[in-house]
């Protein structure tokens, strides 16, 4: 997920960059945004709330809210996605299998939530590539259930972000790709050590 939010983010600016310099009046008009909205503020305050706060409130808002009442609305027939199983009547209380939603409510969910997703940013041009991730954020809760996997998908794209700006010393597509893929690494087996660290710390507490 590390990688996949890592290597996101380099696509969105080559992507973003390439658009915009076919786009000089929006070019104009984004750079001034960024400048009167403090976007480009390397502050440790701006880094904080942008890597950490906003991957966590947004992440609850839309996939955590947005999507559920989605997939809800365009799959009437399904409970929320945590229960699996409903009653099949109260006199007898027996278990029948939670129903599926469908592909196409599932779609649709995805869909609608970047759609949402994209519009919150309130300019166009971050509202297209924040709703083009918007659908790789959706496809990854689908796929593993888990709104803890969005959440540090949306921290590394946003990190990403940060990483870009200090890769001043790369400057073909093929090395940010190299120093992505070595970044992802590192950072996955730092919290693969740091899990391991903690989990070592709770086996070797007394117990009550």
């Amino acid at each position: 997920v590390i990688v996949i939010g890592l290597v996101l983010q380099v696509v969105v600016g080559y992507v973003t960059d390439a658009a915009l310099s076919l786009l000089p009046d929006a070019a104009a008009d984004y750079s001034e945004l960024v400048e009167e909205t403090g976007m480009g503020d390397t502050s440790y305050l701006a880094v904080l709330t942008t890597v950490l706060g906003a991957p966590f409130c947004e992440e609850l808002l839309v996939r955590g809210i947005i999507f559920e009442f989605s997939l809800r609305a365009f799959n009437p027939q399904c409970r929320p996605l945590w229960k699996r199983r409903r009653r099949a009547s109260a006199q007898d209380g027996a278990m029948v299998p939670w129903a599926a939603p469908n592909t196409w409510g599932i779609a649709a969910a995805i869909v609608l939530q970047a759609a949402v997703f994209g519009f919150m940013h309130m300019n166009w041009v971050q509202g297209c590539y924040a709703g083009a991730a918007g659908l790789i954020f959706g496809w990854v809760l689908v796929t593993t259930g888990k709104l803890r996997y969005t959440i540090l998908l949306h921290f590394a794209f946003n990190a990403g972000s940060y990483l870009m700006g200090l890769l001043w010393f790369v400057d073909t597509p093929f090395g940010v790709a190299i120093t992505v893929a070595i970044a992802g690494f590192v950072l996955v087996e730092a919290m693969s050590s740091l899990r391991h660290a903690c989990g070592m710390d709770v086996a070797s507490a007394p117990l009550p």
